[in-house]
């Protein structure tokens, strides 16, 4: 197996409430003309896009050495299977309200899914809807969507750069309009679609997504990161549960980490520029500008991580 930084083919995906920040912030190739909504980063289905492995899946890359990518920490926990999803995702408009159904006792569906968004930018006035108002009734909330007035009943507050927002299994949760962020999320679970923009879900969908809101989920605003290291070398811990760890960098002097075989790490920019330095396959050099995903092998080792001149980047793994 050859072990170097993967990236990969972004997956860009329309949508009516999309807009150009994934093109103009994130340097995404697309039409001026295009409202892009999401950029699919990585996940199992993802495809690399250099080095010695380019075009292969990365689901093709975990089967054939699990404990090499995914490392020992990890591939049985996650049944050799790759276990996160990061997103970028942009708001021009209101996007889907939407929740991810939880797991129930005997159930054989997939495990419930989990996520976070990191703020990369936010306009004046921009808002994220997360959770609801205490009191909120299934029979009240149902009304609402169906007469598209939900927003009455939901938690909202104003977002602004560097917030970090936790998404449980059964929290109902929306961007609004003017918001880009970077999510991660499990590669499993089911998200039900409670309303788009303009319509609510199918009388059946409904009822069935209703069922996996959690309504005492009341609103939160945000997540307060810890400082574990202060400038030229911030670190700050965002986020940490069973499901995953997220952590942000914000750098001015290169940062060294060994990997160990221990685990992977996906390092996201999404300010500056940073360069990945490393001693695997297909050269020594892999540059990460804004907006771009690596995926670094458990089994990679030693790497750096230099700024160019100054970079904030996201690293998600799994504890």
């Amino acid at each position: 197996m050859e072990y170097y930084p993967y990236t990969f083919r972004a997956d860009l995906r329309e949508a009516g409430w999309g807009g150009s920040a994934l093109r103009s912030v994130c340097g995404k190739k697309c039409s001026a003309r295009t409202r892009i909504a999401e950029s699919g980063e990585l996940s199992e289905a993802s495809v690399v896009d250099q080095g010695p492995r380019k075009g292969d899946v990365l689901a093709k890359l975990v089967r054939e050495d699990p404990e090499g990518i995914l490392g020992t920490a990890v591939c049985d926990r996650a049944h050799n299977r790759f276990p996160l999803a990061v997103r970028l995702l942009e708001a021009r408009a209101a996007a889907p309200l939407e929740v991810f159904a939880p797991e129930r006792p005997g159930d054989d569906g997939p495990p419930a899914r989990t996520a976070a968004w990191y703020v990369i930018r936010a306009e004046s006035g921009a808002q994220i809807r997360r959770g609801l108002l205490p009191g909120t009734e299934p029979g009240a909330f149902r009304d609402a969507l169906a007469a598209g007035a939900e927003g009455s009943l939901l938690y909202g507050f104003a977002a602004r750069p560097g917030d970090v927002v936790f998404l449980p299994p059964g929290t109902v949760h929306s961007l609004g309009p003017g918001v880009l962020v970077y999510e991660v999320a499990q590669n499993s679970g089911i998200t039900h679609r409670l309303r788009d923009p303009g319509r609510s879900a199918a009388p059946a969908k409904l009822a069935r997504a209703l069922e996996d809101v959690d309504f005492r989920s009341m609103g939160m605003s945000r997540c307060e990161p810890v400082r574990v290291n202060p400038l030229p070398r911030r670190r700050d811990l965002l986020v940490k549960c069973e499901r995953f760890a997220l952590e942000l960098f914000q750098l001015r002097k290169r940062l060294e980490e060994d990997l160990q075989g221990q685990r992977f790490v996906a390092l996201t920019c999404v300010a500056g520029r940073a360069v990945l330095e490393h001693a695997g396959a297909g050269g020594p050099e892999v540059p990460l500008p804004a907006g771009r995903t690596a995926l670094l092998p458990a089994r990679l080792g030693m790497y750096t991580l230099a700024p160019d001149p100054e970079c904030t980047v996201i690293r998600a793994t799994i504890e």
